[in-house]
């Protein structure tokens, strides 16, 4: 039997985020906070929320606010999520930037960075490896 904390593939008792749906589909969108958070359930086999937070070391409330209020994590959880994921944490930073930017210039440079350094191909590679059994069942 695999050992559930570091199966690939434990989506049983994931929710599908909608933004997945737009990934497979090849929606031009980026990695971020929420796609993070679920890739993380999916490598780790997390049943909730509650246990990514503890794996971060937050508490539910700032995951939640992850999730809910489009609130981003700092530097520190994100240096923590690219260990969780074994990804390059440059990309990240460049990812979540461009989700804290307001002004529409700064958004259009940090969504440069974000492809120029293969922020397009590490969403594949995480795609793939976190979500492909669920794409699998969404596309059946």
């Amino acid at each position: 039997m695999p050992d559930v904390k570091t199966s690939p593939v434990c989506w049983k008792n994931h929710f599908f985020m909608p933004k997945l749906q737009n990934i497979h589909l090849g929606s031009p969108e980026m990695i971020d906070t929420a796609f993070l958070l679920s890739a993380i359930k999916s490598k780790h086999c997390a049943p909730s929320d509650y246990r990514v937070a503890k794996m971060l070391d937050l508490s539910t409330t700032t995951v939640s606010g992850y999730r809910c209020k489009g609130e981003t994590p700092s530097d520190i959880t994100l240096s923590k999520i690219s260990e969780l994921l074994k990804v390059p944490p440059h990309i990240l930073y460049a990812a979540i930037q461009h989700e804290r930017a307001r002004d529409p210039s700064a958004k259009r440079v940090w969504a440069e960075t974000y492809r120029l350094i293969g922020g397009d191909e590490l969403e594949k590679r995480l795609t793939k490896e976190c979500f492909s059994e669920e794409i699998e069942k969404a596309g059946a």
